[in-house]
């Protein structure tokens, strides 16, 4: 695993930085006096620690003791806010690609059972443009009474399944709906419609076929 990789890496970058510790300062501070001390010393740097009273910044003399300082700054660098934190990357990557895989199964679950939800109805793109521009109930009304108006090109008030498909054809959505009178019907028919015999369909019947559908659509 990519998290596990990167914990030992950091582990073993931390081991490296104990032994040149042990061995380069151990006369200078009783921090890294042995490889246990040097280990929990670069521990307490790793937690965050701003320094480690034990380690001289400074040599008695009042200079900088560059030999030390480098050394820790090195390890901050590199172990802290590098590897420490690519490590927490990698956990979250891990994480986001773990929740995406169970939104896809759970998609896939729901798909399995309301199979209705999965196959996209032929007036989807019709249904995506009301969803998405409609700002109330009322003004939704409206939106399906200005499409009725222009599939109704002979103000009728009743549409037979060549004005629906005509009509509908004719109307500025993306993709544009190339409709079959079976599909006209099967829309209806699926929102509880009755459509037997000869089929027309007014105003308050296409607006309650469009209301039932939208409603299926903001589910799936």
């Amino acid at each position: 695993l990519p998290v596990v990789n990167a914990f030992f890496i950091t582990v073993a970058v931390t081991m490296i930085y104990g032994i040149v510790g042990v061995t380069a300062f151990r006369e200078q501070s009783e921090a890294f006096e042995n490889f246990t001390r040097a280990m929990v010393t670069l521990f307490r740097l790793l937690c965050g620690e701003v320094w480690v009273e034990s380690v001289p910044a400074f040599t008695e003399d009042g200079h900088l003791n560059h030999g030390i300082c480098l050394f820790i700054v090195t390890y901050v660098l590199i172990v802290t806010w590098t590897l420490l934190q690519v490590g927490v990357a990698v956990l979250l990557d891990n994480y986001v690609i773990a929740t995406t895989m169970m939104a896809e199964e759970e998609a896939e679950r729901r798909a399995e059972e309301h199979p209705s939800r999965a196959v996209a109805h032929i007036l989807d793109p019709l249904l995506h443009h009301l969803v998405r521009t409609h700002d109330s109930m009322e003004d939704l009304s409206n939106r399906i009474g200005r499409v009725f108006a222009m599939i109704d090109n002979d103000d009728s008030g009743d549409l037979s399944i060549v004005e629906l498909q005509a009509g509908l054809k004719k109307l500025e959505l993306e993709p544009r709906i190339h409709s079959s009178a079976e599909e006209i019907e099967l829309f209806f028919q699926d929102a509880g419609l009755e459509t037997s015999g000869e089929f027309w369909v007014n105003r308050p019947l296409f607006e309650q076929a469009i209301r039932v559908h939208l409603k299926d659509y903001t589910q799936r």
